[in-house]
């Protein structure tokens, strides 16, 4: 009914034509070879054509001329008059008619914040691996994507008394190079989302991308009306050329080892996922082919600043969609985003590069967050095939960065901002996370501390270690014989770090532990130093024993949201548990530490490892954790290979959560 009224205003209406093609099963997952996928491939082709023969032959040459066929999906686009559009109505190859619409852009020192610098000194900055920009062009000579291999094509439409084209040709469609140069005016977007994917500022003064590494396939899928916005000339992206793109992307994907296609662009928020999906089973069904063949499309959520919903195509259920976080991690004010959400990714006043000269620019918008994704996509992807593991799931990949990513509340709903390193390594531990000690030998001050100073002076015992200054470092100290009176303070490189605690019979508590950042590291050598300056009779310390972790493994689980009153972890008086599991040698201990908050003083949360208790989590000032709870996972008690650690959470009374 929508529809037909539209050709109660307008003589023709562009359309989506969904066809009934019998298409070859997609294999499972871990079993598919290149081979076999090309056959594959080439088979549901020939049943494709077929079927977009049958319908051309039912209708007028002159209709027949206008229908653009899609080679990978079975639909075909035309623009139709209102008898032609019954035709397709009665023809029995048609399943699917929807409007060709067109949307706009999603416009309105971030790689550090979502840990990518980490990720790129582990090597792992997504070289093999290719991004797709489906976007307003890309100007492929700018500085920043020097030395990549490019792809290009353009996508773009001309329709009488609508739009105008944007390929350099002049025609629909183009391939080649050239072919997704930027038009003059206006089309500054896809270059500046290009350069945040895929950029590269090495040598060049300048920030790079996430996968600074990663290739490019750089298509332009916008098209110019001159009167479209108000009486006022813009770019706006067919619906149909958006399809057409992703249909191309498919059709690349055994050539080029292609991670992720991005699309910063869309419409209105859609608050339903379920009516998304039935507004745009074209675009869904392409986002689903790609989705099986490994490669993730990624959305912008929209900048309309809703909190109940996201625009097309980010709405749909199997694309992957971004939301806009600030540097402090707080929604980005124009951002739309719900509850199925899939991530966010900052995308506030990103500066990247624009077209011409060699320019940079500032942007805002879930279009600028969205191509942290789908970098992130492509750096994943490469590490995951440098360890062999070229079958890992788009579903996979998704999981891994929002079960490590930092957690970011706006209203009633908790949805992860990516952090880049923490998802490598909790999938990919380091393999240089070993357990470094620094004996530093027993400290005998002898009586009266003569050894170490004598009273009322302060002394430093001093020790070197080295360090890749690329990681934080986790320092575990244990001691006794530390006078009451005394205070031991720890010091990196000059730099105070905290002061060792005493505890019964003047020992350090069980270990003190400390946190050393990589800020504070130096590649190579660094020093270390235990200060004691006492105020009285001196006992000495008389033994000392420094042992630093290489904190390479990060078992981030996110943030346990409860909710209030605890709802969603549990109810009163319910033990629960959640449970997380990583990868070990079994032949090295490792240190935990646990941060938390809003943990009430009558609960009781104990960490079990394997099914084994380890000890309880400690409450301190406003029922948080103390500064980081550290517990030791002892090398017996680890198995090579998966390991399971729980958080079980048993309450007496009213939970806050």
């Amino acid at each position: 009914d929508h529809l037909r009224a539209r050709f109660n205003v307008q003589e023709s209406v562009r359309l989506i034509v969904g066809l009934d093609v019998d298409m070859p099963a997609t294999p499972a997952q871990g079993t598919k070879t290149r081979q076999g996928e090309a056959a594959r491939d080439e088979l549901a082709r020939g049943h494709i054509a077929r079927i977009q023969d049958r319908l051309s032959a039912r209708l007028p040459r002159v209709a027949a001329g206008r229908m653009r066929r899609l080679r990978n999906l079975p639909y075909v686009t035309i623009e139709a008059d209102s008898t032609e559009f019954q035709q397709l109505l009665n023809a029995p190859e048609v399943v699917s008619i929807q409007e060709d619409i067109p949307v706009p852009p999603s416009l309105s020192s971030s790689t550090a914040v979502m840990g990518a610098a980490t990720a790129w000194a582990g090597g792992n900055t997504g070289a093999g691996q290719m991004v797709a920009i489906l976007d307003t062009g890309v100007d492929v000579n700018h500085e920043h994507f020097m030395g990549k291999n490019i792809v290009e094509a353009c996508f773009s439409s001309n329709r009488s008394g609508q739009s105008e084209s944007l390929c350099p040709n002049g025609s629909g469609q183009q391939t080649g190079p050239g072919s997704a140069e930027p038009c003059a005016s206006d089309c500054s977007h896809g270059t500046h989302v290009a350069s945040i994917a895929v950029g590269n500022g090495d040598g060049l003064g300048r920030a790079s991308g996430v996968a600074k590494d990663a290739d490019l396939l750089a298509i332009q899928v916008f098209s110019y009306f001159p009167t479209y916005c108000g009486g006022n000339p813009c770019v706006l992206s067919w619906s149909s050329d958006q399809l057409a793109a992703l249909d191309y992307v498919y059709s690349l994907r055994g050539v080029y080892d292609i991670a992720s296609a991005n699309l910063s662009l869309g419409g209105d928020p859609y608050t339903s996922q379920s009516t998304c999906d039935a507004d745009n089973v074209s675009m869904k069904a392409a986002i689903d082919r790609l989705r099986s063949a490994g490669i993730a499309t990624v959305a912008a959520a929209g900048n309309s600043g809703s909190s109940t919903g996201i625009s097309a195509p980010g709405c749909i259920s199997s694309a992957v969609s971004v939301g806009s976080t600030t540097d402090s991690d707080l929604v980005s004010s124009f951002s739309n985003s719900a509850s199925w959400l899939s991530v966010y990714a900052p995308g506030s006043s990103i500066n990247a590069a624009v077209p011409w000269s060699f320019s940079y620019g500032t942007k805002s918008g879930t279009s600028m967050a969205s191509p942290h994704v789908a970098g992130a996509f492509a750096v994943l992807r490469s590490k995951a095939n440098q360890e062999q593991q070229t079958n890992i799931s788009v579903s996979e990949l998704l999981l891994l960065l929002q079960s490590t990513g930092e957690p970011v509340t706006r209203g009633s709903y908790t949805i992860p901002r990516i952090q880049l390193d923490a998802a490598l390594n909790a999938y990919w531990p380091s393999a240089d996370t070993t357990t470094i000690e620094l004996t530093v030998g027993q400290v005998d001050t002898g009586q009266y501390g003569s050894g170490w100073g004598t009273n009322q002076h302060p002394l430093a015992l001093s020790a070197t270690f080295t360090a890749s200054a690329s990681e934080d470092l986790a320092l575990s100290v244990n001691g006794y014989d530390i006078d009451d009176a005394d205070e031991v303070s720890v010091w990196l490189n000059g730099a105070f770090v905290g002061y060792l605690r005493t505890g019964s019979n003047n020992q350090v508590n069980a270990g003190d532990n400390f946190t050393l950042p990589a800020a504070a590291l130096v590649a190579g050598t660094n020093l270390i130093e235990f200060r004691q300056t006492t105020p009285g009779y001196v006992w000495g310390v008389t033994n000392l024993l420094v042992d630093v972790v290489q904190a390479g493994v990060q078992l981030a689980i996110g943030q346990l949201d409860s909710t209030q009153y605890g709802n969603g972890w549990g109810t009163n008086q319910h033990p629960m548990a959640l449970v997380a599991t990583f990868n070990a040698s079994g032949s090295e201990s490792l240190s935990l530490s646990v941060d938390g908050y809003d943990i009430d003083y009558a609960d009781e949360v104990s960490v079990w490892l394997n099914g084994n208790l380890l000890s309880y989590l400690s409450k301190g000032a406003n029922n948080g954790l103390n500064g980081g709870d550290m517990i030791n996972l002892p090398t017996g008690a680890l198995v090579s290979g998966s390991n399971t650690l729980e958080f079980r959470q048993r309450t007496e009374g009213y939970i806050w959560g």
